[in-house]
């Protein structure tokens, strides 16, 4: 609880901080007269908090004022980066997404964009670059020859050189008519024949193709920072109609 008791002075236009009294509010309310001789409760206030913007409002209660409150008595500096006063009231515009460099024109109350064409290229490419590696390991859809489909992920150094090693396996090893082989999908796990296991190594080429046509079409558009790399992904899946996979049809 404060020491001090701060007097404020009731006007039409304004509330002001009249002086700073050395006794606490209950001392104060206890004699008032005795703390402050020229202390007038039609025109004064009291309080044990000091206000830099003081006001009454509605309800009688003396508190600051509220940024919003004094902006729209004059002091536009408090003004943020899109707002704007109009017709009494304090405006706000959001900032577009489609900007890498937002800045505020006062004047006209809109947005624009400060960055260079060059600084919207590297920064677009810099985002399909970052993209492009989680897009490539899928999952990709395959078909089995058993007419179910399951999805297979194809992380560099890992996934593919597994394959490739179980194609291999299978080549040399011609008793052996398949082998088992894990999905991504929970729990899935199927024998794959030879042919099986190099339908699903063309499938896997043919998803990194597409994903390699995407990140080109992306890079030749318009830079769009409202895109993520769901958009990627979606861009790859319509690359993948063209080529004649079944699982591949995007009406599936």
């Amino acid at each position: 609880m404060s020491n001090l008791t701060y007097i404020y002075q009731k006007n039409v236009s304004e509330i002001k901080l009249l002086d700073t009294l050395n006794y606490t509010l209950e001392e104060f309310k206890t004699n008032p007269q005795g703390c402050y001789p020229g202390f007038n409760k039609k025109n004064m206030v009291v309080s044990s908090e000091k206000y830099d913007y003081p006001c009454i409002d509605y309800s009688g209660e003396l508190r600051n004022k509220t940024r919003e409150e004094r902006i729209l008595e004059g002091e536009i500096e408090l003004l943020q980066d899109g707002e704007y006063v109009a017709d009494g009231k304090i405006i706000t515009v959001p900032a577009p997404e489609n900007l890498l460099k937002k800045v505020w024109d006062k004047e006209l109350h809109i947005w624009k964009e400060s960055a260079t064409e060059e600084e919207q290229k590297t920064e677009w490419f810099n985002r399909i670059n970052s993209w492009k590696p989680k897009v490539l390991e899928g999952p990709f859809r395959y078909l089995h020859s058993d007419g179910k489909t399951y999805h297979q992920k194809l992380r560099v150094g890992k996934d593919d050189t597994l394959l490739s090693t179980a194609i291999q396996a299978l080549i040399r090893n011609s008793e052996i008519p398949s082998i088992e082989w894990a999905f991504d999908d929970e729990n899935n796990s199927v024998f794959m024949t030879l042919e099986d296991l190099r339908k699903l190594q063309d499938t896997g080429f043919v998803w990194t193709q597409c994903v390699y046509e995407a990140e080109r079409e992306l890079k030749a558009m318009k830079a769009d920072f409202t895109k993520n790399i769901n958009f990627f992904k979606e861009t790859a899946i319509k690359h993948l109609d063209k080529y004649k996979i079944t699982v591949f049809k995007t009406k599936q």
